[in-house]
């Protein structure tokens, strides 16, 4: 008895599972972004969708940890830096607990934080 073959110019469909990622529980999100890290939430992951953005923006929550290190801009490109992390700033709401920041910092921008929470500082620059 001969065995049949299958049609090799037959097209195979895989059906995969759909899903709709703009749906993500808004919590589920927040820990997904903080994997991501904060540059990466402010220039790319906010823009996936309009609930994505939505939380990206509007909770505060995300904002309680700000870390703007280990970001791989060169010198010449610290002015976007410094407008990020401002921006970070203003998203947290006035309810930041952490926040973590390297070579790019200047006066003008701690004046920036210290002024959105009425904090006193004290810059020692003989390093």
């Amino acid at each position: 008895m001969a065995t049949s073959h299958p049609n090799p110019n037959r097209k195979v469909i895989f059906r995969k599972e759909q899903r709709n990622w703009a749906e993500l529980n808004g919590d589920l999100l927040i820990l997904i972004f903080r994997m991501v890290g904060t540059i990466d939430v402010l220039k790319n992951a906010g823009f996936v969708c309009c609930s994505w953005q939505k939380v990206a923006k509007d909770d505060p929550e995300l904002w309680r940890r700000i870390d703007m290190t280990h970001h791989g801009y060169e010198p010449s490109k610290v002015y976007i830096l410094k407008d990020l992390t401002k921006l970070a700033i203003d998203r947290s709401r006035g309810r930041l607990e952490e926040f973590w920041i390297e070579s790019f910092c200047d006066g003008d921008l701690l004046h920036y934080l210290c002024d959105r929470y009425s904090i006193h500082y004290y810059i020692n620059y003989n390093v």
